[in-house]
């Protein structure tokens, strides 16, 4: 813990030192707090992932427990949840949130919910939600004409229940403004997945290990 502390302070330093003249040499506090909130990869491992089946699933029949653990570790030995880290640190917990808020909006308005694991739609719903809530854009090579009307609804039905602070957090996460510029952050970190694993899909490779997404039951669709 004391070496983190000395990391950041050091940091710190070195951002005031590369201040513009005409900021004064100050530090934005909310940047300060961020960096000093954002947890350790080990600490957010433990906190937000698991490599066990969540208690909430309920088929848990052959061999997927050991399926399950294994893909975990092929996951984390490829660097996907280094790269989940990096995206979504130091707002995981917000993000989880907002997430499932969302989620469940759209099951509840779809006439489905998360513990019936034949209802229809249930895997594109949910896949398609991940991505946008991830990464700010559709799954790629979803289909066109589902994802034309999917999106339609996504920012008039459901950007809208979000509250301005939860709005702000996903701009956050999908989009940064470095020096002036605006670089899509989701957009970028979504390539980098696929980069990692060709075959990557958000529902397969990421929701599943969220200890909260548990509830979800991915098992129903996983492999």
């Amino acid at each position: 813990m004391k070496s983190n502390i000395f990391k950041y302070l050091n940091e710190v330093l070195i951002e005031w030192q590369n201040q513009p003249e005409e900021d004064n040499g100050l530090i934005s506090q909310k940047d300060i707090n961020a960096r000093l909130s954002r947890l350790s990869y080990e600490d957010w491992r433990s906190t937000y992932l698991t490599d066990e089946i969540p208690e909430e699933w309920t088929f848990k029949h052959g061999d997927f427990p050991e399926v399950f653990k294994r893909r975990f570790y092929q996951e984390e030995s490829m660097g996907i949840f280094n790269i989940l880290y990096d995206l979504l640190e130091p707002y995981t917990k917000e993000f989880i949130d907002i997430s499932i808020k969302m989620i469940d909006k759209m099951f509840i308005d779809e006439g489905t919910s998360w513990d019936n694991p034949m209802a229809q739609w249930y895997g594109g719903t949910l896949s398609f939600a991940a991505a946008n809530l991830l990464f700010g854009r559709s799954p790629k090579n979803f289909v066109k004409d589902t994802e034309k009307w999917m999106s339609s609804l996504w920012r008039n039905n459901y950007l809208t229940i979000l509250t301005e602070k939860e709005r702000n957090i996903l701009e956050k996460i999908h989009i940064s403004n470095d020096e002036g510029s605006y670089t899509y952050r989701g957009q970028l970190y979504y390539d980098w997945f696929i980069d990692e694993k060709e075959s990557f899909n958000v529902l397969d490779d990421i929701m599943p290990f969220i200890k909260k997404f548990g509830k979800y039951n991915i098992e129903r669709i996983f492999f």
